[in-house]
């Protein structure tokens, strides 16, 4: 839906179809909520904040594929770490 204002969408309607999943459930309110104003330059805020989100994610892949690497020696024991009833152990990806 974000994309799709951004590349200029305006109506309601079709903004709302544009839902997935739980938010199917919610088509009325969706399609109400899309009524107001919305210019070019809420879509450049939108696709900049939008650009903001790729790079920190990318970013965040960069450090957990190095964080891997660097922890790789020691997979065995971190395994073994991770057994431990209540232990956190290292970040899982999701």
């Amino acid at each position: 839906m974000l994309a799709a204002l951004v590349a200029g969408e305006r109506d309601p309607k079709v903004l709302a179809q544009l839902a997935r999943q739980r938010l199917r459930a919610k088509l009325v309110l969706l399609e109400a909520a899309f009524h107001g104003h919305f210019s070019d330059h809420h879509a450049f805020l939108l696709a900049t904040m939008l650009e903001r989100i790729d790079h920190t994610s990318a970013a965040i892949a960069t450090v957990e594929a190095k964080i891997d690497e660097q922890i790789a020696p020691f997979q065995a024991a971190v395994d073994r770490l991770d057994e431990i009833t209540g232990s956190a152990g290292p970040p899982r990806k999701c």
